[in-house]
């Protein structure tokens, strides 16, 4: 009689169990689902703060990049920070700001540029450098102007107002310079001052 009521106990305790977690667990997951949590600011997506309105009366081009080679083989690559489209019907092309260029050279000479802004001339085959141009040149030599421009069919870069190099020489100021190949070299370039020309000689 004992070992009838404790399994008449054992089934009632297991069938209560089968009714009694199911729900419990029905219980947790409701929770997951129905419970709801504040979301904080800092943990939302981030978004790019753009003025649309801006964008659609100024379009521009964000990070464009340009690569070319020039007839005497030297190899271009030019980078902006962001790019405004030209006017209709004119030579110029659009507006690059924050331009960053490098010039390699088939005498394995690498030159760096960087310029405030660049606008190309098409009929020309020329960027016009504006905002304070420099050149890094990896033979150990920096120049500076204030203006300038620079082919692109050609290797030949033009600097005006305040010319300044430095380099293993010495230093020298101008006011214009004018860099091209050497016609009897044409894989050596040669670098042309005028205008004022005052050179400090470090030997």
């Amino acid at each position: 009689m004992a070992s009838m009521t404790r399994d008449n106990l054992h089934s009632r305790t297991v069938a209560g169990l089968k009714i009694f977690l199911p729900l419990v667990a029905l219980a947790i997951l409701s929770t997951l689902f129905l419970v709801s949590t504040s979301n904080r600011h800092d943990d939302a997506i981030p978004y790019a703060d753009v003025d649309v309105a801006d964008l659609l009366r100024e379009p521009r081009l964000s990070g464009p990049s340009f690569a070319g080679m020039t007839a005497d083989g030297a190899a271009l690559t030019f980078r902006a920070r962001e790019a405004l489209p030209g006017t209709a019907g004119s030579d110029l092309g659009g507006l690059a700001r924050d331009l960053t260029g490098i010039l390699e050279t088939p005498d394995g000479i690498t030159t760096r540029l960087t310029a405030g802004e660049a606008r190309l001339d098409i009929s020309a085959q020329q960027v016009l450098l504006t905002g304070g141009v420099s050149l890094s040149v990896s033979s150990g030599y920096e120049l500076s102007f204030t203006e300038g421009q620079i082919s692109l069919d050609r290797t030949n870069i033009l600097g005006f107002g305040g010319v300044r190099l430095s380099g293993p020489m010495g230093a020298v100021t101008s006011g214009t310079l004018n860099t091209s190949p050497a016609k009897d070299s044409p894989h050596q370039y040669l670098m042309v001052f005028k205008g004022r020309v005052r050179l400090l000689y470090q030997p």
